[in-house]
C-alpha cells in the first residue's frame, strides 16, 4: 500500500511540473497544458480509426515479438547445451547487439514495405535481450537438481521440461518483460519512419507534421499505456503456476513381504577414484546384494557417499568397475535434499513416479501414504521453503521410496531427525523393502539395526 502511494505521489507530482512549466512558457502549441492534452486525448478514444490504428500497432508488435521469442529460445536452447553452438552464434549476437537501432531502420526502409519495417525492427531489438535471457536462465540451472531428475529416471526431454524451464521461468519472464519494453517502443518508432496506412507511430507523425503538439502527446500518452499494459500482463503471467493438483487419495497398503526375491547384485572390482591429488577410493572391491540392507560405515571422508555416486552413474571411476546384476532401475535419496523449491512436497515426490507410471490416482494414493508414514500429512500442499530441515529430508527419502527402484541409495536420510522421528522412518524404510526387496546401499554413521554392516 505504502509502495503505490508513493507511485501515485511521483506521478501527481510530473503532473504538476508539467502544468507549472507549459503555464510558464505560456505557447499551448508548444507546451500545451495537460487541459488540452485530455481533450485531444478525448477526441482519440471516441474515434473508431483510433481504436484500429492501436490494434495494427499491437499486430506488429506480436509479430515481431513472436518471432523473436521463437528464434531467441531455439538459439538460446541450443547455445545452453552446446559450446560449440554457443561460440558460433556469439559474433552474430554481438552484431545485432551492437548495431545502433537508426541503422537497422535506415536499412529496414529500403528492404521492407511500410507494415514490414516496424515488425522487423522490434524482432532485432528484442532478439538479443530474449536469446541472452534464455542463455543465462537454462546455464544457472542447479545442476544438482539436474542429476535428482536423471537418477530417477527422467529423459533428457523430460529433465528440460520438468527441471530447466520452470527454474528458468523467472529469468525468462524478467527478460520477455524487458525486452518487450523495448521492442514496444521500437515498433512505434518504425511506424513513425514508415508511415503505414493506420498505426500509434502514424498518428504521432501526422500530429508532428502539422504542428499538433497536444495530439502528439494524446498518441503518446496513448503509447505509454498500452506498453504499461503489456508489462502488466507479462507480470501477471508470471504469477499464473502451472503445477497440476493430484486427486484426493485413497487407502494404499503396501503388499505383504515377499517370501523371496530375485536376485539382484552390485559388484565393485578394483574401484579407484581421485579428486586431485586426495585418493577416496583406492583398488576397492565388493559385492552388495538385496538379500539386506547394506550400511557403509565409516568416518567422514572414507568414501560412502563417492561409492553411492560411482553405483548411481554420477561419477566416472579412474580405476576399475561397477557391474549392476541384472540391470535395473535406480533412486536416491540425497545428503542435500534437492527438492524443487516450485514444487509442493507432494508434487516432488510425485516426480519420482511420472517416468515409470503416468497413473496419476496411484501417485495421489502413494505420495500420500508415504507423507502419512512420514508424520507429514499436513505438508503435502506445502512448499520446500515453507518446510524445516528435517520435514524436506523426509519427503527427499519418500521421494527416493516413490520411485519403486530396483535399486535404492541412501546417503545419511535420518540426519537431523529426533529419536521418535528416525524409528518412524526406519519403520517405513525396513516395511518398503520388505516388501518390493530392493537392493539398498545406506552411507551412514550411525549403526541402524535389522542391516548387514561394511566399514569403509
Amino acid at each position: 500500500m505504502k509502495k503505490a502511494f508513493i507511485q501515485v505521489l511521483s506521478v501527481c507530482c510530473l503532473v504538476a511540473a508539467w502544468e507549472v512549466a507549459a503555464r510558464a512558457v505560456g505557447q499551448p502549441a508548444l507546451f500545451p497544458p495537460l487541459e488540452e492534452v485530455a481533450r485531444q486525448l478525448g477526441v482519440l478514444l471516441v474515434d473508431g480509426d483510433f481504436y484500429r490504428s492501436v490494434a495494427a500497432t499491437l499486430g506488429r508488435a506480436a509479430a515481431g515479438a513472436g518471432a523473436a521469442c521463437v528464434a531467441a529460445f531455439a538459439l538460446g536452447t541450443a547455445a545452453a547445451f552446446s559450446e560449440a553452438c554457443r561460440a558460433f552464434l556469439r559474433p552474430a549476437v554481438v552484431l545485432v547487439r551492437s548495431v545502433p537501432v537508426i541503422s537497422f531502420v535506415l536499412l529496414a526502409l529500403i528492404w521492407f514495405s511500410a507494415d514490414g519495417l516496424p515488425v522487423f525492427i522490434a524482432l532485432v531489438t528484442m532478439f538479443p535481450i530474449l536469446y541472452q535471457s534464455t542463455l543465462t536462465a537454462l546455464t544457472a540451472t542447479d545442476p544438482r537438481w539436474v542429476e535428482m531428475a536423471a537418477v530417477l529416471g527422467h529423459s533428457p526431454l523430460g529433465r528440460f521440461v520438468r527441471v530447466y524451464l520452470p527454474a528458468a521461468r523467472g529469468q525468462l519472464y524478467d527478460g520477455l518483460g524487458t525486452a518487450l519494453g523495448f521492442g514496444w517502443r521500437a515498433a512505434v518508432m518504425g511506424e513513425a519512419l514508415a508511415q503505414p496506412l493506420r498505426g500509434i507511430g502514424s498518428g504521432m507523425k501526422e500530429a508532428q507534421s502539422f504542428i499538433q503538439t497536444p495530439r502528439l502527446l494524446a498518441w503518446t500518452l496513448v503509447a505509454i499505456a498500452t506498453g504499461y499494459a503489456l508489462d502488466a500482463l507479462v507480470q501477471g503471467l508470471r504469477r499464473v503456476r502451472l503445477e497440476r493438483r493430484l486427486p484426493a487419495a485413497r487407502p494404499f497398503a503396501l503388499p505383504a513381504a515377499a517370501a523371496s526375491a530375485p536376485l539382484r547384485e552390485v559388484r565393485v572390482a578394483g574401484l579407484t577414484k581421485r579428486y586431485g591429488a586426495h585418493t577416496v577410493l583406492a583398488d576397492y572391491e565388493a559385492r552388495f546384494d538385496n538379500t539386506a540392507i547394506t550400511c557403509l560405515r565409516g568416518v567422514s571422508g572414507r568414501g560412502k557417499t563417492t561409492l553411492l555416486r560411482l553405483v548411481a552413474g554420477l561419477e566416472r571411476p579412474d580405476g576399475g568397475r561397477v557391474e549392476v546384476r541384472p540391470p535395473g532401475t535406480l533412486a536416491c535419496s540425497f545428503q542435500d535434499d534437492r527438492l524443487l523449491p516450485w514444487l509442493t512436497a507432494e508434487a516432488n515426490i510425485a516426480l519420482a513416479i511420472v517416468p515409470r507410471c503416468r497413473d496419476r490416482q496411484h501417485a495421489a494414493d502413494l505420495c500420500a501414504y508415504l507423507l502419512a508414514r512420514m508424520g507429514l500429512e499436513e505438508m503435502g500442499d506445502k512448499y520446500p521453503a515453507q518446510l524445516s530441515g528435517g520435514q524436506r529430508q523426509r519427503v527427499n527419502l519418500a521421494r527416493a521410496l516413490a520411485a519403486r527402484a530396483d535399486i535404492l541409495l541412501l546417503d545419511e536420510p535420518l540426519t537431523g531427525l529426533d529419536e521418535a522421528t528416525k524409528r518412524r522412518t526406519l519403520d517405513l524404510i525396513l516395511d518398503w523393502t520388505r516388501a518390493y526387496r530392493p537392493l539398498v546401499l545406506w552411507a551412514t554413521h550411525e549403526d541402524i539395526p535389522h542391516t548387514r554392516q561394511v566399514v569403509l
